[in-house]
C-alpha cells in the first residue's frame, strides 16, 4: 500500500494541475499531480462526477494531513473528496463482494418465489373450484 498517494474526487473541468499542486504543496513536498479527466462520451452529468487527481506526496505523513484538511472542503466551489489510494481499491473491493452475494440471493430467491407461487396457484384453483361448486348447489337449492 502507498500511503503517500490520495485521490481527490469531484474536481470541475476547470481545476488546474497548477492549483491543485499550489493548494496541496501547503501539506507537504509533491512527487507528482495528475489529473484525470473522463470520456467525452459520457453524459454530463457522469463525466463531470468522475473527474479527479491523484497526488504523490514525498512523506506518507504529509498525505494524510492533506486528508484531514481538504477531505470535504471545496475547490472551485465543489465539495471534494480526499481519500488514501488503498481506502479506494477496498471499497471496490467489497462493492463487488456484496454483489456477487446478493446476486445469489436474488436467483435463489426468484426460484422459491417462483415454487410458492405455482404451488400457491394450484391450491387457489382448486380452493376456488370447491367454491364455485358450493355456491352453485346453493343457487339450485333457492329455486
Amino acid at each position: 500500500m502507498v500511503d503517500n498517494c490520495l485521490y481527490v474526487y469531484n474536481l470541475t473541468k476547470n481545476t488546474s494541475v497548477e492549483h491543485l499542486k499550489e493548494i496541496f504543496m501547503n501539506f507537504g513536498k509533491l512527487v507528482d499531480v495528475n489529473y484525470v479527466s473522463n470520456d467525452d462520451n459520457l453524459d454530463k452529468e457522469q463525466n463531470d462526477n468522475l473527474v479527479y487527481a491523484k497526488i504523490e506526496f514525498e512523506n506518507p505523513d504529509d498525505a494524510k494531513t492533506a486528508i484531514e484538511y481538504m477531505d470535504g472542503g471545496q475547490i472551485d466551489g465543489k465539495t471534494i473528496s480526499v481519500k488514501h489510494q488503498h481506502e479506494i481499491t477496498q471499497k471496490k473491493n467489497n462493492i463487488n463482494k456484496k454483489v456477487s452475494s446478493d446476486d445469489n440471493d436474488i436467483k435463489s430467491k426468484e426460484r422459491n418465489d417462483e415454487d410458492s407461487y405455482k404451488s400457491s396457484g394450484s391450491r387457489s384453483i382448486s380452493s376456488n373450484n370447491s367454491e364455485t361448486k358450493s355456491n352453485t348447489s346453493q343457487m339450485k337449492k333457492k329455486k
